[in-house]
Parts: structure tokens; sequence; C-alpha cells
């Protein structure tokens, strides 16, 4: 593509002056796609994974591709600010879909261990995306960024192991999901109270300041864990209904699985 400048501006206003040549080289697209190859690279490489119904994991980026215009129009975003919140939900999103992909490798782990293995698995995915849009970042987002992606898959990993443990390792969906969107409010709201203590506590905030302060952390926690868990939720679909993504699911959980995968209650 080539773009064309034709005008010049001196003290008697704008004149039209030699045409300006830019070369935009078609390739030069690619970089922003850096988290949707990284993708379609497990997909496609792993042997497992050259299956038609590993497709199926691309059903709930789809879906959630399609409801987060919706949902950033009606929160109102920031226009500064909407870029980033792009960019860490194209991580979070590209993150899970990796994992599900990959959990059937973190078989005979412990479970301290299967949860950095997941959670390096999802700052992959945001490393790449940070690469790809690293340019368009300045540079203490660049380093806070990753922060907040690894935060959020440390949460979520936190919630599933904790809802595992809870169901006590059974195979049971619909106490697994009530489990997970248990864990999942209230970590985050824990987080949030943690974070927002650190400047009160620091500054000899009085105390009608700190309860207003606890107060507006909870409500943005539960509302933070809320999200997180609807942004889950549709993978934990696809675990659910597809056998194929059922036994990965059930290996990560540590589900000795019976060879007949019981369906979604």
């Amino acid at each position: 593509m080539r773009i064309v400048a034709s005008a010049r501006i001196d003290g008697a206003g704008p004149f039209e002056g030699q045409p300006v040549f830019f070369h935009w080289p078609w390739y030069w697209h690619l970089s922003g796609l850096g988290p949707w190859l990284l993708l379609a690279l497990a997909v496609g490489v792993p042997k497992r994974n050259r299956d038609r119904r590993a497709l199926l994991i691309f059903v709930p980026l789809a879906i959630l591709s399609l409801l987060w215009p919706v949902a950033t129009k009606h929160v109102n975003f920031p226009s500064a600010s909407l870029d980033r919140f792009n960019l860490l939900f194209e991580s979070l999103v590209v993150g899970l879909a990796l994992l599900w992909l990959h959990a059937d490798r973190l078989r005979g782990c412990p479970g301290w261990v299967r949860v950095p293995l997941s959670l390096g698995l999802m700052l992959l995915a945001g490393l790449v995306a940070f690469v790809s849009a690293g340019q368009s970042l300045s540079d203490p987002m660049v380093i806070i960024l990753p922060i907040f992606v690894a935060v959020l898959g440390a949460i979520l990993l936190v919630a599933l192991a904790l809802a595992r443990r809870m169901a006590h390792r059974r195979y049971a969906p619909l106490a697994f999901m009530s489990w997970l969107a248990v864990w999942t409010l209230l970590l985050w709201t824990v987080v949030t109270i943690l974070l927002t203590m650190v400047n009160p506590l620091l500054n000899a905030q009085g105390r009608d300041d700190l309860r207003l302060l606890l107060k507006r952390a909870v409500q943005v926690g539960l509302a933070m864990g809320a999200c997180l868990y609807a942004v889950n939720l549709p993978y934990l679909l696809l675990m659910f209904r597809s056998p194929f993504f059922r036994r990965r699911f059930q290996v990560w959980l540590g589900v000795e699985s019976s060879g007949v995968s019981p369906a979604l209650p």
C-alpha cells in the first residue's frame, strides 16, 4: 500500500507540493496478529492438536470477541485506555486457549507445579501480545500490563485449583462451576482490598476514608471477579461439552477418566 501526501504549507497558506510516497508493505500488518499466529501454531504444529475437534477452541474466542465490544461500549472505557484493555483481553483469551490446548501435557504434575506451568502458558500469550503491540505503548505500560496479566492469570488458576480441591477432585461440572465462581469473586476481592489498603496505611488516612475505600474495593473486586469468571465461562462450557477438550480438562483436574466421559448435567 502507498500513501501519497501532496500538500505543503508556507506563510501564504496551503499549496500543492511535490507528492511524497510512503511504502507500507502488507506484512507490516502481521505484527499485531502475534497472539493469533501463536494460537494457530498451537493448533497446527503439535500432533495431538492436529485434529478438527481442536478447532472448537475458536468457538469461545469468537463468542468473547463478539461480546467484548458490546461490553466496552456499555462500560464507557476512556478512549485513551481502550487499546490497553483490548490488549489485556486479547492476552487473556488467547492464554486460556493455549492452556486448554496443552493441558494434557501436565499429566502427572502435582498441583504446585501444574499451576505455575499453566501460568507460563498464559504469560506466553501476553508476552507475544505485548511484543506485537509494544510500539504503540509507552515504556511504563509495557511493564505494568504484563504484570496485570500475570495477576489475572494467577487469580484464575488459583481459583481453578481451589475449586478442584473443593469439588473433591471429582468431575462434577455444576459443583466445579459454583466453587469456581465463589473463589474467583473472593480472590479478586481480597487482592483488591490489599492493594487498596497500601495507600491509606502509608499516608495515615482517617477511618472514614478507609471505610469508604474498603467499600469501593469490595465493589471493584466483585465486579472484576465477575468479569474474569464471565471470560472463563465459555471455555468451561467447551470443556464440559467436547470430549476432546473434556479429557484435557480432566487431566488438568487430576481426575482419572473411566473411559466414558460424563456429560454436563
